[in-house]
């Protein structure tokens, strides 16, 4: 399973300018999150990622180019396609997104605006995640998408941020945009126009880079800690940087050292109970059979467990992931619904 590979609460606590899980700053968890997929992406109703009309399987277009995908398709649908393309053709394995936000749920944390999307590719080798990057960069540029990210532009990296960088950090490509001036409290036209692009007034920063077989993109938006201030550069790098912080939990899950309950960063399988809340924050509650209890998709066609009814997967490979976690819970739910009360 790709979950271990993740950031955790216990993680982001270490990230220097993030202030997660310190004093006076607000809860975090998981607001999405899909892994294990043999296509390359789910769409968020947790339907399959189509192909392009006419085409019965990404077979047949996993050979073309960018600048092919780009003439056939267009910038846009050729981006959007160009993932399986690259997928397929670069032998991908596993996948996984996940989406951080200090408060909200998902139906309004593009209004609050504080979150970071951390994404994951793993491939067979580090040649095939070296070229899967490369291919998805240059098609992201030709749509003037530089970064595989909406409205970001690629900036340089100083010296001293560099070598601040772990050395298995690899291809780095760092984005940041230009916020745009908030208006004053009296501007009632210019408030008006902020809360319908809020991003474009927040500081934002991504980075894609390759650690091993792992080819990562990692985006984080002002506001995701409230209490922290203005959003600076420099909680990507540095020693306890973002970026150095994934780079050790990739290596760490590709030498076989972070389990599904060794999510902290001790690794250690007696992971604290900070580590282990921070597993049942990523789940849905209790009783919650519209979220699948093993990746947190939301679909309408889940499986409820056919013991306790008290949670729901989207498919085998996540009931099997989640049953170390659910295996007591469903023991004791079960029991206690076989006993029968007489008044």
């Amino acid at each position: 399973t790709i979950r271990p590979a993740f950031l955790t609460h216990s993680d982001l606590s270490q990230v220097e300018g993030l202030n997660i899980g310190k004093p006076k700053s607000r809860r975090a968890f998981i607001a999405r999150n899909y892994m294990d997929k043999n296509l390359p992406v789910l769409m968020s109703d947790g339907s399959p990622k189509p192909l392009p009309p006419g085409m019965p399987s990404v077979d047949r277009f996993a050979s073309m180019t960018p600048s092919q995908l780009v003439q056939y398709y267009g910038p846009v649908n050729g981006i959007f396609f160009g993932e399986h393309a690259f997928w397929k053709r670069h032998s991908g394995i596993l996948l996984g997104k996940h989406k951080w936000e200090a408060e909200g749920d998902m139906e309004v944390d593009t209004n609050t605006c504080s979150e970071i999307w951390d994404m994951r590719w793993v491939l067979k080798s580090t040649k095939d995640a070296k070229n899967f990057c490369k291919d998805m960069l240059e098609i992201s540029r030709m749509g003037e998408n530089d970064g595989i990210l909406d409205g970001l532009f690629k900036v340089g990296v100083k010296s001293s941020e560099l070598a601040s960088l772990d050395d298995r950090i690899e291809e780095l490509v760092f984005c940041s945009n230009k916020p745009k001036k908030r208006p004053a409290h009296t501007n009632t036209q210019g408030k008006f126009m902020m809360s319908m692009t809020p991003t474009a007034y927040l500081q934002q920063y991504t980075a894609v880079f390759v650690v091993g077989r792992c080819v990562v993109k990692t985006y984080i938006i002002e506001g995701y800690n409230p209490t922290q201030g203005k959003l600076e550069r420099s909680c990507m790098f540095g020693p306890k940087g973002l970026l150095n912080t994934i780079a050790k939990t990739i290596t760490e899950w590709l030498d076989g050292k972070r389990t599904e309950f060794d999510v902290g960063t001790t690794g250690s399988k007696s992971s604290s109970l900070n580590n282990l809340n921070s597993i049942a924050k990523a789940l849905p509650s209790w009783g919650d059979v519209s979220v699948c209890a093993g990746c947190g998709v939301k679909r309408d066609d889940l499986m409820k467990c056919s013991r306790c009814k008290k949670v729901a997967y989207c498919c085998r490979d996540c009931q099997l992931s989640n049953w170390k976690q659910h295996k007591g819970p469903c023991k004791r739910a079960a029991a206690q619904a076989s006993i029968v009360q007489v008044d």
